[in-house]
């Protein structure tokens, strides 16, 4: 599981290039992260507020995107152990773009605040809803 260095076949730095170059959309990350909690696409979807086939579409082009399955459909949904490591990768980065839309207290001389977020789709909305 992991190669000379002690990396985990997942690479984290690879995973992040792929986030900031586009190939892995905002929604995908929201969804995947909606499918895991949920255990299920058609509860991931309608908590998201978008189709069970646009949310399980999305879920295998990032599998085939990443090289890999992260959920198990055999038998329900189970996260496989790389899905579980890239689970916690993108939650990381979710979790840096949650911190770099809140506020910043210590900078209050600044009078206006523009940060620029390209979603894809409406599930990306509904993430920021709930942490704005």
């Amino acid at each position: 599981m992991f190669n000379q260095r002690g990396r985990s076949h997942i690479d984290q730095d690879e995973l992040f290039r792929k986030i900031i170059r586009g190939h892995i959309s905002l929604a995908s990350m929201v969804e995947a992260i909606a499918v895991a909690e949920h255990k299920n696409f058609r509860k991931a979807s309608r908590a998201l507020k978008i189709s069970q086939s646009s949310v399980s579409s999305r879920i295998s082009s990032l599998e085939i995107s990443i090289g890999y399955k992260i959920f198990d459909r055999q038998n329900g949904i189970n996260i496989t152990v790389k899905g579980r490591h890239f689970l916690s990768i993108i939650g990381e980065a979710l979790a840096l773009i949650g911190e770099a839309v809140q506020p910043n207290p210590e900078v209050s001389h600044v009078v206006e605040r523009q940060l620029s977020l390209g979603i894809q789709s409406c599930s990306a909305g509904v993430f920021f809803k709930q942490y704005t």
